[in-house]
């Protein structure tokens, strides 16, 4: 039986309090990044639009179209909305940590890593779909129809492609965390993940096949790819939880090598420098 403190009604009033008052900061903060981003919108498309380089627009090198007459407003509108949320969610999140009652210092402690390693993957994935996979994808896209076609791609199509790309591809870098913290609850084991690796090739394709918005072979690889690499790494993390079901990618082995190769010029020396020794006692 686990001992569980007694209820505190003022502690718990408390809390309920200072959620409120968080709750409220967090509708500020929404309110107040949502207005900044509806000031600085062109600065922020400009910044959004840069990986494609202008080749959404039938014009050379200019601003993409709209076609219908809300079309600009609305892409305006929601980009404001998911600043708000950008910014308001986490900080709540972060409030929501501090004031959370009953919450050891070594918790708190795991806690923020477990938070620190969410946002750095998240940021990882985000970086990914801007740097790589938007350049790469796009400009194979829309130079694929070049000499019988012209790519005429409105802001709205543009802006909702990134958006899923932006939510999706972001998540699915969370996968070796997930694996990792599913290892620690016992949830998932490392021989178990071996079982599902005999699959996973499959299921990662038709899993990338779904979070890809597009149907073409190539932005599918350069998602694809990496979905392999974050499985393997997950299934590495899981194996770190219980090393004693398995040996992964012969990780021992290449320990024990690295360990033996690392101990052979203290042993060399050792066995040069008794040579000599018998050798004065001798004398």
């Amino acid at each position: 039986m686990i001992d569980l403190p007694a209820p505190n009604p003022e502690a718990f009033f408390r809390f309920g309090r200072q959620l409120r008052a968080l709750a409220i900061w967090a509708a500020l903060f929404f309110a107040a990044a949502a207005l900044t981003a509806w000031i600085f919108a062109k600065q922020i498309l400009e910044f959004l639009l840069k990986p494609v380089e202008g080749e959404l627009s039938p014009f050379p090198g200019g601003p993409p179209v709209f076609t219908e007459p809300t079309g600009a407003f609305a892409v305006t509108v929601e980009l404001a909305l998911r600043s708000g949320l950008a910014v308001a969610v986490p900080l709540f999140l972060i409030g929501l940590y501090n004031i959370t009652p009953h919450l050891p210092t070594v918790r708190r402690r795991g806690m923020f890593i477990y938070v620190t390693a969410v946002v750095g993957l998240y940021v990882a994935g985000l970086v990914f779909v801007y740097y790589v996979m938007v350049p790469r994808g796009m400009g194979f896209l829309l130079n694929f129809g070049e000499g019988f076609a012209i790519p005429l791609i409105t802001i709205n199509s543009y802006f909702g492609l990134l958006k899923n790309l932006f939510l999706y591809v972001p998540l699915a870098f969370e996968m070796p965390l997930i694996m990792w913290l599913l290892a620690r609850a016992k949830i998932l084991t490392y021989r178990r993940v071996m079982k599902i690796r005999k699959v996973a090739p499959l299921g990662l394709a038709i899993f990338t096949a779904i979070i890809t918005p597009t149907v073409d072979y190539f932005n599918f690889f350069i998602m694809y790819i990496p979905m392999l690499l974050l499985f393997e790494t997950g299934m590495f993390l899981v194996w770190t939880v219980d090393r004693e079901q398995g040996n992964y990618m012969w990780v021992k082995h290449i320990g024990r090598a690295a360990g033996w190769t690392k101990r052979r010029p203290g042993v060399a020396y050792r066995k040069v420098t008794g040579v000599f020794r018998w050798g004065s006692k001798t004398e």
